[in-house]
Formats: C-alpha cells, sequence, structure tokens
C-alpha cells in the first residue's frame, strides 16, 4: 500500500510524470528532474520517495493502470484517520468498568475491587507494505507487532501482562506464518509475557495482517494519559528521531517500558510518537487544550536523520511526554536518553514554533 495524503482529489494517469507524482501527494523526496517515467526507468523514482520501499510497488501499478488505459482516472483512498476517528469515537458506548475509553494509547479498565490496579487494553496492527516490506525477515516483523503493542502500555505507564495473536496471510506458506508467530512468542518470553490466545486465517489476497492485543495494568488512578499537560511543563523526548526505516530502527527499537513506569506520577502528559513528532505532539496539545513550544533545533536527530524527516516521518516509538521542569534532574543513567525539546504554554492544542507560528501540518505525519 502507499499513503496518499487525506485531502480527496483526482489523477489523470494518462500522463505520468514526476510532476503527475507530484499532484498525487505522495511521500516523495524533492526533485529536480522532471524526466517522464517509463517501466525501464523505473529505479529513478525511489529518489522521489521518503519511503524508497514503495517507489517500485508504486510505479508498478501506475504502469498497470497506463496499460489497462487509459484516461480513467483513480480517487485517492487512503484512510482519513482523524475524520472516521472524530466522528466515531462518540459513537462507542461505554459503561461503569470503564475508566478511560478511546482516545489514549490505551484503554483504562477497572479491575476487580480491591485488586489495586486497572486493566490497560490495547490493539495494533501490522500490515505488509504499510509497516515492513515483503522481504522482512517474518520474526522480525512478528517481533515488531508486539513492540508497537508494549511502546503504548509504556506510554500509559504501565506494566504488559498478556497478549492475544491473530494472523491472516495469503501467498505465503505454513512455515513463514509459523517463523512469523515465533518472532512474537520469542520477545513476549523475553518480556515474561504470555501469548494466551489468538486465531489465524487464510486470506485469496497475496498478502498478510497481523493484529495483537496487549493487556496491562496500572495502578488505579495513575495511568498516564494525554490530557493533563500544564502550563510551565518541559516537553521531553526519549532516544532520537528520525530515518526509521533506513536505519532499520522501526525494527530494532526497544520499547520504553522502564522509562514509562518510571515516569507514572512524574509525567502529566504522555504518549508514543509513532505517526511523527508533529503528528503526535499535536494529539497530545489538543487533549490537554494547551499549545506546545517545540523548539525544532533542539530535537535529538537519529544517524542518518534530517529535520523535515524526523519531524514527520514516524516510527520512531520514543516516548513524548510533559512534566515539570526539574524532571531530568531525576533521571536514571539506566534508562534511555532524555532530551527536552520546549514546553507547555497556555492555548487552543497547536504546536508551535520559536516565533509563536503554528507548525505546518501538512505531511506532519504517516497516518497508516
Amino acid at each position: 500500500m502507499v499513503r496518499i495524503s487525506a485531502t480527496p482529489l483526482s489523477v489523470d494517469l494518462s500522463e505520468t510524470t514526476p510532476a503527475n507524482i507530484l499532484t498525487m501527494n505522495l511521500p516523495f523526496r524533492d526533485f529536480k528532474a522532471a524526466t517522464p517515467l517509463s517501466e525501464n526507468n523505473i529505479p529513478d523514482l525511489t529518489r522521489l520517495f521518503k519511503r524508497p520501499h514503495l517507489a517500485k510497488a508504486a510505479a508498478k501499478s501506475i504502469f498497470s493502470l497506463r496499460r489497462q488505459n487509459t484516461s480513467r482516472k483513480i480517487t485517492n483512498m487512503a484512510i482519513e484517520e482523524l475524520k472516521i476517528l472524530t466522528e466515531l469515537l462518540p459513537e462507542l458506548r461505554q459503561n461503569a468498568s470503564v475508566t478511560r475509553g478511546p482516545g489514549d494509547d490505551c484503554a483504562v479498565l477497572k479491575m476487580p475491587e480491591g485488586s489495586g490496579s486497572e486493566l490497560l487494553a490495547a490493539v495494533d496492527q501490522l500490515a505488509r507494505d504499510v509497516h515492513y516490506t515483503a522481504d522482512t525477515p517474518p520474526e522480525a516483523a512478528g517481533e515488531k507487532l508486539l513492540k508497537r503493542n508494549l511502546s503504548d502500555i509504556a506510554a500509559m505507564g504501565g506494566v504488559p501482562r498478556w497478549a492475544l495473536l491473530t494472523v491472516a496471510a495469503g501467498g505465503r506458506d505454513a512455515e513463514w506464518v509459523l517463523r512469523f508467530c515465533r518472532g512474537v512468542a520469542k520477545y513476549a518470553g523475553n518480556c515474561g509475557i504470555p501469548v494466551v490466545g489468538g486465531d489465524l486465517a487464510g486470506l485469496k489476497a497475496d498478502t498478510e495482517v497481523a493484529t495483537l492485543t496487549i493487556l496491562g495494568e496500572v495502578p488505579t488512578g495513575r495511568a498516564v494519559l494525554r490530557s493533563g499537560a500544564r502550563p510551565g511543563d518541559g516537553l521531553y523526548v526519549t532516544g532520537k528521531i528520525g530515518n526509521s526505516f533506513r536505519s532499520r530502527h522501526h525494527l530494532t527499537f526497544r520499547p520504553r517500558l522502564a522509562e514509562g513506569e518510571f515516569l507514572r506520577g512524574k509525567a502529566t502528559a504522555m504518549l508514543d510518537v509513532s505517526d511523527g513528532l508533529l503528528l503526535d505532539a499535536g494529539r497530545l496539545a489538543r487533549a490537554s487544550q494547551v499549545d506546545l513550544f517545540l523548539d525544532a533545533d533542539l530535537v535529538p536527530l537519529r544517524d542518518g536523520a534530517v529535520l523535515p524527516g524526523a519531524l514527520s516521518d514516524g516510527e520512531d516509538y520514543e516516548l513524548l511526554f510533559t512534566a515539570p521542569p526539574g524532571l531530568k534532574n531525576e533521571w536514571s543513567d539506566g534508562l534511555a536518553p532524555l532530551t527536552r525539546i520546549g514546553e507547555v504554554r497556555d492555548g487552543t492544542g497547536r504546536v508551535i514554533d520559536k516565533d509563536g507560528k503554528e507548525y505546518n501540518s501538512d505531511r506532519a505525519g504517516y497516518e497508516h
């Protein structure tokens, strides 16, 4: 799958040039030449994309449509996540057992009376050509699925307890599926998390998608939500940001469980950076109804990263949080590196720069 912008548009594929690709608003790099594309120079397209592994598939799809003729137009069908959630979430009825429903990294559910804990619940998907490429070792893909979920537990200050796994695959043999599941099981075993159930299914399509539900716990009333940031708090991020795909960080990252647990009772608001630093910062700002001043010059860049990509590419799985300014003095040497990148100010849910201007939200993140 190729992510196209959330803005509905149509593109005439009868003239396929770099400029035409640009109007499609695909994730691309700057380019100088306007050389017409052909099936023979598909590799040249890779330099246009932030995610080069998608370029070849995109080009093949384009030329396939041209061979079918074509003056037909296609309409952008990228999922409009924010729009869907804005309309859907108010319709999801909750009951007295739900302390916090959809909207944070995990739901918070009441445990039996006297347990002293609340249940954390979250689910994530992993789809081929969206979260990993077809040639990714299945063990690495399975491990990533579990770690994405563990990152959500970390963002709530919780402790993971149980997992359930589903895999639906087509065009893969049983050995591939088994290796994928073993990738999940091995990392889960290393973390002391039982995989207590799941389901397997075959697909007619030549692709696969897997989901994992994670259940964890947190002391009653102490889950770190996105909505608690206060003016005067510092804005912090763990680890480094950017260049996640090329560096393979998106596969090899370590969920910040120890850091999340340390921050329980200290951070005022928190989430994990999975869809892009600016996009996720905006989510935290809106949930807390404050403005976040983000100093782009202070963002800690991963090797090979450039700032525009670091702000928007996503797949970092670091913790972004707010806390009183003195928190860095309490930070343990055994935890991930910590950087203060801004502060919380009075406001209405914006992410702003040094001049008080809102960051450009165009291509601010990777909604997948």
